[in-house]
């Protein structure tokens, strides 16, 4: 089992390009077209997770992280985009 199953810890950061397209919103006097945002700004992520190797060129991971996504001025509605997820991947090698 120990050659099959590998824990890790995952670290990342970098530059996250951040885009907003709102809708239209409809009103008594017309349509109102809010302008579309885009902003630069970083974004970090910690996580740990597991690889499964399930033939020599299978693997599956299940990896939980957090992703830290700030941006200085407000892009749809807010400034912190931050997020749990749960990464599942599934790979061979050919």
């Amino acid at each position: 089992i120990e050659d099959n199953f590998r824990p890790h810890v995952m670290l990342q950061g970098g530059a996250i390009f951040g885009m907003n397209f709102p809708k239209e919103r409809q009103t008594r006097s017309g349509v109102i077209r809010p302008d579309d945002e885009f902003k630069f700004s970083y974004n970090f992520l910690v996580g740990f997770g597991v690889d499964f190797t399930t033939r020599k060129n299978f693997f599956a991971t299940i990896r939980p992280q957090y992703r830290i996504t700030y941006f200085p001025d407000t892009i749809a509605g807010k400034k912190n985009h931050s997020s749990f997820e749960i990464k599942l991947e599934i790979g061979g090698q050919l």
